[in-house]
């Protein structure tokens, strides 16, 4: 096989092999191998075939994911690689690769901007960060001196600064507004 690396078939039947003699590893290596030999034909289908068969072996594994996403995008395969792409991010986020998930997320966006669960990460991925708490020996602040209390708008009556009068007894009438003054000329 090494004198026949770039023949497809060739390579395509050892993967099988290595599979049935139980070496997943080699089967991944070969598989991938010929993912990336299609890619370079732009031959995208058969190259998205091989990464999908290596994902098969291996489901935890990036590299078969994200070269099954770049297959499906260079195919015109727009839902097939948003799927994908998302599913390297939730790998990545897995693995504790937080700027690797985020991209693969935006990948996601690029592919299908109204994928729900992509639009929550990449957003919860660019909020800020909580302020960090205040050291235990650090003086608390000085509280600020209490504002006065406010008087009511003009118009509104504070209900409790008024008595009602006894229950029947009449109102006294407002007195009249004082009059205004009066110039006279001499």
């Amino acid at each position: 096989l090494k004198a026949e690396k770039d023949n497809l078939p060739a390579l395509e039947a050892w993967a099988e092999v290595c599979v049935k003699k139980g070496n997943k590893a080699e089967a991944v290596t070969s598989l991938l191998s010929l993912a990336d030999k299609y890619a370079a034909k732009s031959e995208w289908d058969k190259a998205a075939e091989a990464a999908r068969n290596a994902l098969s072996i291996d489901e935890n594994a990036a590299s078969p994911l994200s070269k099954l996403a770049e297959a499906l995008r260079q195919a015109g395969d727009k839902p097939g690689a948003a799927e994908a792409f998302y599913k390297l991010g939730l790998l990545y986020e897995k693995q504790n690769k937080g700027e690797l998930a985020a991209e693969a997320f935006k990948h996601t966006l690029e592919m299908n901007p109204s994928h729900p669960e992509a639009q929550k990460r990449v957003l919860g991925s660019v909020s800020a960060p909580a302020a960090p708490a205040a050291p235990v020996h650090a003086k608390a602040p000085e509280a600020a001196p209490a504002a006065p209390p406010k008087a009511p708008a003009s118009g509104v009556l504070d209900l409790e600064d008024i008595t009602a009068p006894p229950f029947g007894a009449s109102k006294a009438p407002a007195p009249p507004p004082p009059a205004a003054p009066v110039h006279v000329e001499n």
